[in-house]
């Protein structure tokens, strides 16, 4: 078996540098006093969730078909919010993840870093403190799944990563919160691990030899 180092690391935004969409429009269910809304309950959510990151449909769009959904579904009042302020108050629940930005901040220069983000540019602008996290890491770059013109999100966005960085499948590594997305990259030949908090991203990177400093371990093989 073949080990390769790692050349170019792509994290995925949604839930490593800020809170998950996901998890963003049950807070924004709850802020307006409807509790309990499942997003996995509505058949139709996972496919729309996709359309967005393919940038088949705007933000506007998606919110408002995630409302009719949940409506036709029976888990909204008749008093339940407008699709715009659903949208609204999920975007303003995405808030940034700042330990998870510090370690970032700490990978080496020589490896190039790709920030991948699955909403559209407009609406990850409008994010709270959007600017603050860029800064926190200057080096990396921003890649917006919508922009790539794809027929499927997985594994069709790998070969987009790969060929958008110029760098070999194997010599990328994607972190991701989503873990549909490292098993697909797996199977597909780009490395690539599941990251479920800060703590296990800092870990990660530290036993891959991306991190600078004293307290970084020898690099593993990947």
């Amino acid at each position: 078996m073949s080990f390769y180092e790692t050349h170019t690391l792509f994290i995925w935004a949604d839930g490593i540098l800020y809170k998950p969409l996901d998890l963003a429009v049950a807070e924004a269910f709850k802020k307006q006093g409807i509790l309990g809304v499942n997003v996995n309950a509505c058949a139709e959510y996972l496919q729309l969730r996709e359309q967005l990151a393919l940038g088949k449909i705007d933000s506007e769009a998606f919110f408002e078909e995630v409302h009719k959904c949940f409506a036709a579904s029976g888990q909204l009042q008749s008093d339940a919010p407008a699709a715009m302020t659903l949208m609204k108050d999920a975007f303003a629940a995405m808030t940034p993840v700042p330990e998870a930005l510090s370690a970032l901040s700490l990978v080496k220069s020589g490896i190039k870093m790709y920030v991948v983000v699955d909403i559209p540019e407009d609406s990850f602008m409008q994010l709270p403190d959007s600017g603050e996290l860029l800064s926190k890491i200057p080096d990396a770059s921003l890649i917006f799944s919508g922009n790539a013109s794809l027929p499927r999100l997985l594994p069709d966005v790998l070969g987009h990563l790969s060929s958008e960085s110029n760098t070999p499948m194997e010599n990328c590594l994607l972190l991701d919160h989503d873990q549909r997305r490292p098993i697909s990259a797996l199977r597909h030949g780009m490395p690539a691990e599941e990251m479920i908090s800060p703590m296990r991203l800092k870990r990660e990177l530290l036993m891959r030899g991306l991190v600078d400093g004293e307290y970084c371990m020898h690099r593993r093989p990947v």
